[in-house]
Formats: structure tokens, C-alpha cells, sequence
């Protein structure tokens, strides 16, 4: 697969850049976008800042692009991958509706904060070798922990991890508000079982409209009156020639 990165909307500020698993730093990057190849590559007429400061703040740091995601989203969303599961979710900062596995939602308050490292060493314990796990600061006092099956895992045991997890945090961050959302654990629906919903659908909604009206009609005493389709008289203009 060969694709062109373009940068043409807004200036990009980042904390860190790897490319081939080297770490660049703005004036690298610039180079290798003035290359012959970077120009093959990328499509830049923005700024691109690398500021190579790593985040100190113990409950971690936000990203900083959260204003670019309507813009992201906008190219990105256009290409939604399959979601593997039924009712996938979509975590902060993602563009699709295609998130399998679980998502702790922790809140907590202006006056006191948790660190970052200690929820991830929380969720790794409760992961266990069956789950992925990864923590982000997703607000001022908000913080998200993704859970995902491994490749030898199921969704199963990750909602459990995630049950667990939750419980866990109920009791030791007891000033905190901590939330849970799980995706399905069965594969989503076939084209033929979405199309038998939906006439499912149409047959409830075609009974409980003439249920509607049996009831109106009977407590009102108002007989249905059909048209007499075979006495109706149709009169045509004589066609002009």
C-alpha cells in the first residue's frame, strides 16, 4: 500500500516524531520533506514543530490537537474500517464507530488528581496476558483506559477485565465518578440479519398502527368506511388530436 501525507490545513505542533525508528527533530523533519523522496511522500505547506519536551505532568497531558479533530475526522471518517464486533464503540479522539473491547471512563475533580502511572499500572494487573491495555488524559480531569482482546484473547474475558478493573477504582478512588462502556461480544450482523430487522421493524410498526386504530374506531363508535373500489367512475378528458 503507498499513500501521500499532506499537511495543508493547519500548523502541527508535536512532542515527538519517529520515522523508521528514528527520532527526528524539526530540522530533520524539514530535510527529509525537502527531499526528493519527502516529496513523494508528503504534501506540506504548513509548519510542522517538533518541541522534543516529554509531558512532567503526573496526571498526564493532553495531546493539544483536540481542535483538529473535526478537521481529521473529516478525511479519516470518509474511510471507516469494518468493525469486528456488534454495537463497536468510539473512544476520544477517535474518528469511527469501530472500537472492540471495553472503556473505563474515570472523572476527578479540580482539587485533587490521579497519576497516570499508577492508573496504568492498575490496568495492567487487571489486563492480564489476554488484554491490551492503554491510559490517556482525555480533559482537564478526565482519563480514559482502552482494553482490548490480544490476538489470542476474546471479549469476552476483556469485559470481565474491565468489570473488574472498574470495581477496583470504585474502591480505592472513592472521590472519583467511574464509568464503563462495552462493546459486543458477537460478530456484528450479516447484510441478511440487518434486512430481517428492519421488516421485523416494519411489521411491529404496520400492527401497532392498526391496533391504533381499531381502539380509536371502537371507543368512538366510528365505523372504517373503504372506498368501493369496483362503482368508483374514473371520467377522462377526451383527448384533443
Amino acid at each position: 500500500m503507498t499513500y501521500k501525507m499532506s499537511v495543508l490545513d493547519a500548523d502541527v505542533t508535536v512532542a515527538m516524531l519517529s520515522m523508521n525508528g528514528r527520532a527526528q527533530n524539526s530540522g530533520s523533519l524539514r530535510s527529509i520533506f525537502n527531499s526528493d523522496v519527502g516529496r513523494r511522500m508528503f504534501n506540506v505547506t504548513k509548519s510542522v514543530t517538533i518541541t522534543e519536551r516529554q509531558c512532567m505532568e503526573p496526571s498526564g497531558c493532553l495531546c493539544g490537537t483536540e481542535d483538529l479533530e473535526p478537521e481529521i475526522c473529516r478525511y479519516a471518517g470518509q474511510s471507516c474500517p469494518y468493525s469486528a464486533c456488534s454495537s463497536p464503540l468510539k473512544p476520544a479522539g477517535h474518528c469511527c464507530y469501530n472500537f472492540c473491547g471495553a472503556i473505563v471512563h474515570i472523572s476527578t475533580s479540580s482539587t485533587w488528581s490521579v497519576h497516570i502511572s499508577t492508573l496504568t499500572a492498575i490496568a495492567k494487573d487487571h489486563a492480564g496476558d489476554h488484554t491490551l491495555h492503554y491510559v490517556r488524559k482525555v480533559g482537564a480531569e478526565k482519563h480514559e483506559v482502552l482494553l482490548v482482546p490480544t490476538k489470542t484473547g476474546n471479549l469476552t474475558a476483556t469485559a470481565k477485565s474491565a468489570a473488574d478493573l472498574s470495581n477496583y477504582l470504585l474502591l480505592e478512588l472513592k472521590a472519583a465518578t467511574i464509568s464503563v462502556e462495552y462493546s459486543g461480544t458477537s460478530p456484528p450482523p450479516s447484510a441478511l440479519a440487518k434486512t430481517g430487522t428492519a421488516i421485523g421493524w416494519i411489521i411491529l410498526i404496520a400492527l401497532l398502527a392498526g391496533a391504533g386504530l381499531f381502539v380509536y374506531t371502537k371507543s368512538s363508535g366510528r365505523p372504517i368506511t373503504m372506498p368501493n373500489l369496483r362503482s368508483a367512475s374514473v371520467h377522462l378528458p377526451t383527448p384533443t388530436w
